[in-house]
């Protein structure tokens, strides 16, 4: 499984996100802060992580082995300017232009020939 980070000025919900993200895939709570995200061949599992005091954001982690299905859980939850996408392989975008990127690239994936970076 591979790990990218959502950082965000707002605190997060987990229930605000399951509701979101239950209107396509099914969901689970699983350990506390753990959102479990049934894709068809699948799983990803979000977690809610600390407050970074030191720059006043909060972080999603989300880790996936589905390209897919986490290119389309971002594009529910991500697509906006407000928060930074972190892909742990180098790209670093505000949500709307790395949902964009997905969009314009479709075969993109980020995880082929790079090196994981430092998350966050």
């Amino acid at each position: 499984m591979e790990t990218l980070c959502i950082k965000s000025k707002m605190p997060f919900s987990l229930e605000k996100l399951e509701e979101i993200i239950s209107t396509r895939w099914n969901t689970e709570k699983s350990a506390v802060d753990t959102l479990v995200i049934h894709g068809v061949n699948s799983r990803s599992y979000l977690h809610l992580d600390s407050e970074l005091p030191e720059e006043k954001m909060f972080r999603l982690l989300i880790d996936y082995s589905d390209i897919e299905l986490i290119k389309s859980l971002l594009e529910e939850i991500a697509n906006d300017a407000d928060v930074i996408i972190d892909n742990d392989f180098g790209t670093v975008l505000p949500g709307n232009q790395f949902i964009e990127r997905c969009r314009t690239e479709k075969e993109w994936d980020w995880r082929e020939g790079m090196h994981r970076g430092r998350l966050c």
